[in-house]
């Protein structure tokens, strides 16, 4: 299904701080704080979920990658021209596009729950125009905002 969050394999089901104690005591605490940092964190932190599944079941980057470029595509095809399209899904999967589109953009702590992240599509471009949004301003702000972006590093929440 194309909506849904990364696929955990065997560790669907289990709360974030349970895979993170996981991946801690396979890998160590060196490792994968290294994993989780830099502008590589979300790549290394889908990695690290994945080798660390003792089924060797769950996704990887380039098919979590795939399967959010496949989900958004078939929405628009799906969608009238010129049409604002509300999509709500997990904070993974939604990462994912940020991550393909601008890894820049991509907060540290990912996507927070009921956040709002913008991206206009062209013919010819898909443009990040802001990111995990939270606050009711913010938000009415891209309605007429066309240079905005990411979040103000010191809010984390308001569009630059």
């Amino acid at each position: 299904p194309p909506y849904v969050n990364i696929i955990f394999g065997g560790l669907e089901g289990d709360s974030g701080n349970a895979v993170i104690t996981r991946t801690i005591r396979q890998f160590g605490v060196a490792a994968a704080f290294r994993a989780w940092r830099g502008s590589e964190r979300f790549a290394g932190l889908v990695r690290s979920i994945r080798e660390a599944d003792p089924t060797h079941q769950a996704e990887d980057l380039p098919d979590l990658i795939a399967r959010a470029h496949q989900a958004f595509t078939q929405v628009i095809a799906q969608s009238p021209d010129n049409s604002d399209i509300l999509v709500v899904s997990h904070g993974m999967l939604l990462s994912a596009l940020i991550y393909q589109l601008a890894p820049e953009d991509l907060p540290f702590m990912l996507l927070k729950n009921t956040s709002v992240t913008r991206v206009d599509i062209t013919e010819k471009q898909w443009q990040v125009r802001g990111v995990n949004l939270t606050r009711e301003r913010d938000i009415l702000a891209l309605r007429g905002s066309a240079t905005s972006t990411a979040p103000d590093a010191a809010s984390d929440q308001s569009p630059k």
